[in-house]
């Protein structure tokens, strides 16, 4: 009896101490090792995935103990990869990688390059295997009074036919603790040389003393700045126009609102813009190597621009995956919980219809789901609401904002004004918005139009608009239940998300709204998009029945179609 009791208590502790860690099986991650920034690059038909690594430890690179590589990967259609051989050792930070059809006459014994932070250069004969060409970013004139040379990006957008231009990280500091953040301008017409040339982006100030991965790229008639931030964790977005002499801004934004980091964009075969991140894993160094490999690659996403925000969506390859599709149509009433079908490896898309019976009416949704729901990631779906005031409003011009009409005026003479209107707006109770027509399509008369509710903003010649008041459906991801493990503690984020907006006046009563949401589950990684954003989590639940989808309404019905697709790639790679 004594072996037995032993045995089960072997078994019992084992049991109870046992930490599960599911690699994700259409994520990239190393087979060992670390990873981080990804350096992706279109050659052909081929997505070449390079990215900073420590290829022999889970030790981040940047520590004490680490060392900085370029590890690579290979795809022929952004979810399969193949590893390949370590294509650097020792390198600086994020920078670019590119070939050359006609190198300069000192570089004509490679075809492939590699240029890291800091400014250190490599070559290859191809894309496989680089060795060190020394340091070719000098730092910036001592007349600048800036040192700090960070990550680097060879910028197309900003080359002419006799100069190449480099986007260089740098702060008014030393970048690590003090100083703002620039982006610099350097050139060259040989690539063993790059030449300062100006302070060309000032990024803001919140950023924190620098910025990293700097990339531009033309996309929709439009430059698209990337940077990523590391005082926020975020990876932000600038649309404008840019000449070697700076960058102007129009528009500003976040690419991920989660874990999703680091973002870079390449043009692939097909001519989109696609862009990749890298998403730590959340762990403790202990267990990342516990585990043999630490942190993913998120999904490449597809870059457009609506309404004057960058948009990200997955690639259409990610349909190629799918083993089976369930279609889902049902309601959910306040109390009340419904569960659905799911996996490890999922896609939900779906569209929420919701109607709130008071301002704190909302709806979750509970991924992950254990049975006795000890561990859950939740999505929920509530509203907040935004009083901008007269004051705050900016005016858009050739804007319309379609929605339900207030009252409408006609106004004429000194008061025929934009300026007017809003005026007009924020005195009438239950105005958001207001448009002015000047003159009204149709008629010569200049008309303002209150509105009481809205709708997605339409471009409209001789038309200004602005919005003084709305409520927001806000979408919050909180993984501080996703796992048992202590040492994975979750986190919460949230974002803004509205597919069909329905912006409308403040009120007791409660309120209504559609959303629609992609949701892509893949083990230990949740990529969700909604409302032209977008926000990524690792979560490491530990239990075995961790399936299950749960919806609960509280103080709100909500109607819910779309499908669930089972999702099937093999092992893991």
């Amino acid at each position: 009896a004594v072996p037995s009791l032993l045995l089960m208590s072997l078994w019992l502790y084992t049991t109870a101490t046992a930490q599960r860690f599911d690699r994700p099986l259409f994520h990239y991650t190393r087979n060992q090792g670390w990873l981080n920034d990804p350096v992706p690059m279109q050659s052909d038909e081929t997505t070449h995935l390079f990215m900073l690594c420590d290829p022999n430890s889970t030790i981040a690179p940047w520590s004490q103990d680490g060392s900085q590589g370029y590890c690579h990967a290979t795809s022929e259609d952004l979810l399969h990869w193949q590893h390949e051989p370590v294509a650097a050792n020792n390198t600086g930070g994020t920078g670019s990688v590119f070939t050359l059809d006609n190198p300069p006459r000192a570089l004509q014994a490679y075809n492939a390059f590699l240029l890291a932070s800091g400014g250190g250069f490599f070559g290859g004969s191809s894309l496989n295997s680089f060795t060190s060409l020394g340091n070719t970013v000098s730092k910036p004139p001592k007349s600048t009074n800036l040192s700090f040379v960070g990550d680097v990006f060879v910028a197309d957008a900003l080359s002419s036919n006799t100069s190449t231009g480099l986007l260089v990280a740098s702060s008014t500091g030393d970048g690590l603790k003090t100083g703002e953040p620039l982006i610099l301008l350097y050139t060259t017409s040989n690539y063993s040389d790059w030449e300062f040339d100006s302070v060309w982006y000032r990024a803001n100030v919140s950023s924190g003393p620098r910025v990293e991965c700097p990339s531009i790229y033309s996309l929709d008639d439009q430059e698209l700045l990337i940077h990523s931030a590391p005082a926020d964790g975020k990876t932000h977005w600038a649309l404008g126009s840019s000449t070697k002499s700076g960058f102007v801004t129009t528009t500003t934004g976040i690419l991920d609102y989660g874990s999703a980091y680091a973002g870079r964009a390449f043009f692939d075969h097909f001519g989109r813009l696609l862009v990749m991140f890298y998403v730590n894993d959340g762990l403790p160094a202990s267990m990342q190597a516990q585990q043999g490999y630490a942190n993913y690659q998120s999904l490449p996403r597809v870059l457009s621009v609506a309404n004057g925000q960058v948009v990200s969506t997955p690639v259409a390859e990610l349909d190629s995956l799918v083993d089976s599709t369930e279609h889902l149509n049902f309601e959910v009433s306040h109390g009340n919980w419904t569960g659905l079908t799911g996996t490890r490896a999922s896609r939900y898309q779906l569209e929420f219809t919701i109607k709130a019976n008071s301002p704190d009416g909302l709806v979750h949704l509970d991924l992950l789901s254990n049975n006795n729901q000890t561990e859950y990631t939740r999505l929920t779906l509530s509203q907040s609401n935004t009083g901008l005031g007269c004051l705050n409003s900016s005016f858009l011009q050739n804007t319309d904002h379609p929605g339900d009409d207030l009252d409408h005026i006609t106004l004429t003479g000194a008061n025929a004004t934009a300026e007017h209107c809003l005026s007009l707006c924020c005195q009438r109770s239950g105005c958001v918005a207001m448009v002015f027509a000047h003159p009204q399509p149709g008629t010569q008369e200049d008309v303002c139009w209150l509105k009481s509710s809205i709708t997605s903003p339409k471009s409209l010649a001789n038309v200004t608009s602005a919005v003084v008041a709305s409520q927001t459906t806000t979408l919050t991801l909180d993984t501080t239940r996703a796992s048992s493990l202590p040492e994975a503690p979750g986190q919460v984020i949230s974002m803004d998300v509205q597919g069909t907006p329905q912006v409308s006046a403040i009120a007791d009563s409660g309120w209504s709204s559609t959303v629609s949401l992609d949701i892509i589950i893949d083990n230990s990684i949740i990529e969700v998009f909604g409302g032209n954003r977008a926000m990524t989590t690792s979560v490491h639940p530990q239990s075995d029945d961790v399936s299950r989808v749960m919806v609960h309404a509280i103080n709100a019905q909500v109607a819910i179609s779309g499908t669930h697709k089972v999702l099937a790639v093999g092992e893991a790679l």
